[in-house]
């Protein structure tokens, strides 16, 4: 993930549709801290959720389409505090939890979840 360094504005990643099974190294991209808007619906991240809590400038996250199954829990994005907008749809989930923290920024900024 060493693509990234140089692109400390860069406000808009769209990595949808790649065949992505994982994103090892991305959380250390620390040059991201102005992305706005991630795209990495339509790949194969076999119902993990990529770690991506280090991207508090975040508003909109598009993880449609990436094999989430079972439950998801809010708490995962937590440090989102400037997340607006999340799509998990086309997903297999079944149930939305979350710890204190979590459903704390969700409810405080968090405006569409698909």
């Amino acid at each position: 993930m060493q693509e990234f360094r140089n692109m400390n504005n860069l406000e808009e990643l769209d990595l949808s549709h790649n065949l992505i099974e994982d994103i090892k190294g991305f959380e250390r991209q620390y040059v991201l801290g102005k992305l706005e808007l991630l795209d990495l619906s339509y790949n194969s991240f076999n119902g993990i959720i990529p770690s991506l809590g280090f991207l508090s400038s975040l508003k909109t996250l598009n993880l449609q389409g990436i094999n989430l199954n079972g439950s998801i829990d809010i708490g995962e994005f937590h440090n989102m505090s400037s997340l607006e907008e999340m799509d998990l749809s086309d997903n297999h989930i079944d149930n939305i939890k979350g710890n204190d923290e979590g459903v704390r920024v969700a409810e405080s900024s968090l405006v569409v979840l698909y």
